[in-house]
């Protein structure tokens, strides 16, 4: 694959290339150990820590949608560093975002030029949405990265059909694929766009060479397939044990959003994230419409197969699925940076006004991605949450989680003495096996019981997923508030103050253990 480009990839470019990788990996590095882990996160260390590979793949069956490969990695990672901190964590996914910059550059003066790579590299490594998840524990820049490196396996077997873009290919297919399963879609469009170009090439010269290299593509796809033959079982358990969330959104709806924001961030109500959402689609316009007028047969079957079928299989596959996220599409921010490149950077009568609109989404991109205030979930405290629950925990002591799945984020961060912990150990035992609901605001049942004993208990309360929590009457609470979160210690009166067939009479909140967040988010 290397000869391909030999000409064009001269060392001044991969010089450049290097250069904002490491840039990258410092600015994605920078404070990223700021705040503590956060619920996604904390499921994510439980893998990590897990006693041993078994419990970790349980762990990884119970509470993920999400293949093993990247908490596997992300362990070893961690015995590495003998650390698994927020900073250590967090710094694989900075590192994978970084190592994705110089493959997607490389990719744009393959199919481009080199000024088109430099400029999807530079907008890739200033895109808030991917800088984002390039300082979070979780896979989707590891994923990001496979993808890239598919991109180019696929691009070069195009070209010059042969065993190491194949092999490559093949790899990194697989290996997306074990570490998120919104890598198929885009798998499903490069396969497709490559396998109809090479058809085409067999039917026009109908030589053993171009058949051959035609039956080697269906069988790269073959085998990427066959590979997930092993895990179809883990497959078929995390998506058939589920319930329904607790919201109900349009996927369609969302991923127009996040196509016009091309996933710069959703939108946060500052002035700056309009007016990032707002350059972003109009340089998609104007990007999409230079790439169409001028661009070659190849550079189109890109878009196709990199956004076009991708964003299909998406809007068709999850419309109205309730547990759609926009970072779901993270996957295809290479080829809408490579788009945007491609089109803002071509010659042509209009230039100045294409160069001017890259060089303001650049720099918009970058000021909010460096300025923009953490999520509301990372704001949650749970650091100090534990350590108050440390320093005044006594013997006896419950502490309750509202809403239950928030457990795992206290669980990483806590060292004190053994305490009750009521709430989600694993999603798929608490909900799936027995039988909770989503909704559920907190184990109402067990916290009435212990109160009717005497015996105090702590409430974790996460206001990001529940505006309004049902307290117990006639019982002292002391309440401490840690950004998102509040923390309540409820000790109880010498009575029993539960009113007869009530879990709660807070107001609109009556009935804790059957209530629905939403209800009582009302």
């Amino acid at each position: 694959m290397p000869d391909i480009v030999a000409q064009r990839f001269k060392p001044s470019f991969a010089a450049l290339l290097g250069l904002l990788a490491l840039a990258t990996l410092i600015s994605c590095a920078y404070r990223r150990a700021a705040f503590p882990f956060w619920s996604d996160e904390a499921y994510t260390v439980l893998a990590v820590r897990a006693r041993d590979w078994g419990e970790l793949l349980l762990l990884n069956l119970r509470n993920e949608e999400t293949p093993p490969l990247y908490f596997a990695l992300l362990r070893l990672w961690g015995l590495a560093w003998g650390d698994t901190s927020e900073a250590t964590l967090r710094l694989f996914s900075a590192v994978c975002l970084a190592l994705t910059v110089p493959l997607i550059g490389w990719l744009g003066a393959l199919l481009w030029d080199q000024r088109v790579g430099l400029a999807a590299a530079l907008l890739l490594a200033v895109n808030p949405f991917c800088r984002y998840y390039g300082q979070e524990a979780r896979a989707y820049t590891l994923a990001m990265l496979f993808v890239a490196a598919l991109l180019l396996g696929a691009y070069a077997y195009a070209r010059r059909p042969g065993p190491r873009p194949w092999a490559i290919y093949i790899l990194a297919g697989i290996a997306a694929l074990y570490t998120h399963y919104f890598t198929a879609f885009l798998l499903a469009g490069v396969g497709g766009v490559v396998g109809l170009t090479l058809l085409v090439a067999a039917l026009r010269e109908r030589s053993r060479v171009r058949w051959g290299a035609l039956g080697g593509w269906a069988a790269a796809q073959a085998i990427v397939l066959l590979a997930l033959l092993p895990w179809l079982p883990g497959i078929a358990y995390q998506f058939t044990a589920r319930t329904p969330g607790p919201e109900q959104r349009s996927g369609a709806l969302q991923f127009v959003i996040s196509l016009i924001a091309l996933g710069s961030a959703m939108p946060d109500g500052s002035t700056i994230a309009a007016l990032l959402i707002v350059l972003v689609g109009l340089a998609l316009i104007v990007a999409l419409g230079v790439v169409a007028a001028a661009g070659t047969l190849e550079q189109r079957l890109f878009v196709l197969g990199a956004i076009g079928v991708p964003a299909l299989c998406v809007v068709l596959i999850l419309q109205n699925e309730s547990q759609f996220s926009a970072r779901y599409i993270i996957f295809s921010s290479i080829g809408y940076a490579l788009l945007l490149a491609a089109g803002l950077t071509r010659r042509w009568r209009g230039q100045a006004l294409t160069r001017t609109l890259l060089g303001l989404l650049v720099v918009t991109s970058a000021v909010y991605a460096l300025s923009m205030a953490p999520d509301s979930r990372r704001r949650g405290g749970w650091d100090s949450i534990a350590r108050t629950v440390e320093r005044q925990a006594r013997g006896g002591d419950a502490v309750f989680f509202a809403p239950p799945y928030t457990r795992a984020s206290f669980e990483v961060q806590y060292a004190g003495i053994p305490l009750r912990l009521f709430g989600v150990d694993t999603f798929a035992q608490y909900y799936y096996e027995r039988g909770n609901s989503f909704g559920q605001l907190i184990d109402a049942e067990a916290l009435r019981a212990r109160l009717d004993r005497g015996e105090r208990a702590w409430i974790v309360w996460d206001r990001t997923y529940i505006q309004r929590l049902p307290r117990p009457d006639g019982a002292q609470i002391e309440e401490h508030t840690f950004g998102s979160t509040t923390l309540l210690l409820v000790t109880p009166a010498q009575v029993s103050a539960w009113p007869a067939g009530e879990t709660s009479t807070a107001p609109g909140c009556a009935g804790m253990a059957s209530l629905e967040a939403s209800q009582c988010a009302k």
